[in-house]
């Protein structure tokens, strides 16, 4: 049923009489139950002249052939298709039949989708479950559900094109799609606009092994735009080639990428990136903060908890866990368990980062650093029981012309071959390492390893096995460290460590710890990522992210996609959890259920988190 609205808007002008001049906006409205209906909508709302929303009643929808909405160049209007809910309003190919594509060349003909769960979608080109393409327009898709759809090309749950508009993807689930080529889950694509993909999951997607396959969970491409990803979590997936859990890429000069928050487990890459993949082909910007990766892979490259690579620009890394992820040894250049990344020219800063148990089948086991002549730089990061087969457990560096400090940096039981705590190698004899500050201890063989004509300088730092070697410099010590659980990833140092006030601040410290506390606390810097006695005790802090959600309108009978919350401890001691439960007026209509936690009485160690979910329920 169709129904018009009209809109007037009144224009006054204070001159010596008052005039009112009226504009007309028309819109309309569809509520579809069947698919004839919903086709009919879709061609009458591309080329009314109108903005258009279609309401999708609640049902399973078995299709055919696809839903199509095309305007070439008449229909310079907005286009809303609202179902139900995810769960109620279903969309189903059969895996036969792409569900809906929708194309338009107006630059005012935003496309928004919300509360759709899309099945069993094929498509012969881009987007199996649903396909947009604009040209200056804005895309929308929000609460929808993509569900073992498939994609020849790209996109096997859902293709969002917008050539400079922008592309926006939020509360939505991506479970068991498949692309012949890139992003399995989600392809996403701007040459000049925006990406911005949040609170959304992404399961068991992959991509074929053909060439040229990435992004298993999602793909967000940009020629010279933006891509910010955030709040997701991206588990299970496969890519043949780059990205299992997340490709990001810019084509062209000057864009900018962020991953921050998001969650990537057990991501398996044929090539590089098994939690995520970076590239900045020619200038730009990436930024990683406060993401997890813990047991992601790569079958024969680099980068098993995540690669990037900058030819020219900044990138930093602030805040992120890497556990537990591995390059293996049957083929490529598996190095850089944790993190593979190379810097072209430019600046590469890695800030209180902690790497445990990585494993890497060449070199690398925890960070391996490349670079031409960019800057590194190094503060308050955490490498603990990190391995590789060649050289570099903690880190392996190699560059042409570059430059790296390291600034109050921890290295524990790593090991390997040559360099268990960090290996450096270097073309040019100007080329050096400089190490303030920092604390390496029982590496396997030795704490350093140098090789090429560059060398490694350490001053004021506490060094297993340092005694008598060249680069063992001024105010450097060989002494137990004394931390308080070293085997359990507590590395404070306890009180009477002879790193307390045995560092130096030149000729730069960072401004806190580790954990943020203020540096410095006693007469001088200490050693190592943690400052002894900052005014803070060891107590756990319990951190939950987001701290609140929307869960948007939910049809009473049905139910939200379920959302995750992590819970963090950012403490300095284990965060017991006593109970986990839901009060409230209506709480009985919100279900709780474990993530990765445990239990619902979980104990997390410091620097630790688990996740659980919340469903909403409407009675």
């Amino acid at each position: 049923m169709k129904t018009k609205k009209l809109v007037w808007t009144f224009f006054v002008c204070f001159l010596v009489l008052f005039l009112a001049i009226p504009s007309i906006m028309w819109s309309a409205t569809f509520n579809v139950s069947d698919i004839p209906q919903f086709q009919s909508a879709l061609t009458l709302a591309s080329s009314n002249g109108e903005d258009d929303t279609i309401n999708v009643a609640a049902g399973t929808y078995t299709l055919t052939s696809t839903l199509t909405y095309t305007s070439t160049g008449t229909e310079n209007h907005s286009l809303e298709i609202i179902g139900a809910s995810s769960g109620s309003t279903i969309l189903f190919g059969g895996n036969t039949a792409q569900i809906l594509s929708i194309n338009t060349v107006e630059p005012d003909a935003d496309i928004s989708v919300r509360y759709i769960e899309f099945q069993n979608g094929n498509s012969s080109g881009n987007g199996g479950g649903l396909n947009i393409s604009v040209d200056s327009s804005d895309i929308s898709v929000e609460r929808c559900e993509f569900n073992n759809n498939s994609a020849v090309v790209t996109g096997g749950g859902a293709s969002l094109v917008s050539n400079s508009g922008s592309v926006t993807l939020q509360y939505c689930a991506f479970n068991n799609n498949y692309a012949g080529n890139d992003g399995a889950g989600l392809s996403a694509w701007t040459d000049t606009g925006t990406i911005s993909i949040s609170n959304s999951s992404f399961d068991n997607n992959s991509t074929a092994d053909t060439g040229g396959d990435d992004g298993g969970g999602a793909s967000a491409i940009t020629v010279s735009g933006q891509v910010t990803v955030t709040n997701n979590t991206f588990s299970n997936n496969e890519s043949g080639d780059d990205g299992a859990g997340l490709f990001t890429y810019v084509e062209g000069e000057g864009g900018d990428i962020t991953i921050s928050n998001n969650t990537f487990t057990h991501n398996i890459a044929g090539l590089g990136g098994g939690g995520s993949f970076t590239r900045i082909n020619l200038s730009g910007t990436v930024t990683l903060t406060n993401n997890t990766f813990t047991n992601n892979s790569t079958l024969n490259g680099s980068g098993g908890g995540s690669l990037v690579y900058c030819q020219s620009g900044s990138v930093s890394f602030t805040g992120n866990d890497y556990s537990n992820n591995t390059t293996s040894v049957s083929g490529g250049e598996p190095d850089g368990a944790g993190v593979w990344t190379w810097i072209g020219s430019g600046s590469l800063t890695l800030t209180a980062n902690r790497f445990y148990h990585n494993d890497a089948g060449r070199n690398g086991g925890g960070l391996s650093l490349n670079s031409e002549t960019g800057t590194i730089t190094l503060a308050n990061n955490i490498f603990h029981n990190n391995s590789a087969v060649n050289v570099g457990g903690g880190i392996s560096i190699a560059t042409s012309t570059a430059t790296a400090g390291f600034y109050n940096d921890t290295f524990h039981n790593n090991s390997a071959a040559d360099g268990g705590g960090i290996d450096f190698y270097s073309l040019s004899s100007s080329t050096n390492v400089h190490i303030y500050n920092a604390i390496i201890w029982d590496s396997t063989p030795q704490a350093i390893s140098e090789s090429g004509v560059g060398r490694v300088l350490a001053v004021y730092s506490d060094i297993e096995g340092g005694t008598g070697q060249s680069w063992f410099g001024t105010g450097c010590i060989d002494l137990n460290p004394l931390f308080t659980d070293p085997t359990n990833g507590g590395f404070q140092l306890q009180a009477g460590s002879p790193c307390i006030d045995s560092g130096n601040s030149s000729p730069w410290i960072p401004s806190t710890d580790f954990d943020g506390n203020p540096r410095v606390s006693g007469t001088e810097v200490d050693m190592g990522a943690f400052e002894y006695g900052s005014g803070v005790s060891d107590a756990p802090n319990i951190s939950v992210s987001p701290s609140s959600n929307d869960f948007g309108s939910i049809t009473i009978g049905s139910s939200s996609l379920p959302q995750t919350f992590t819970i963090s401890n950012t403490g300095t001691a284990d965060l017991d959890i006593s109970a986990m439960s839901i009060i409230g007026g209506d709480s009985s209509q919100f279900i709780l259920q474990l993530g990765t936690c445990t239990s619902l009485t979980p104990t997390i160690s410091q620097g630790g988190s688990c996740t659980v979910t919340v469903t909403f329920s409407p009675t």
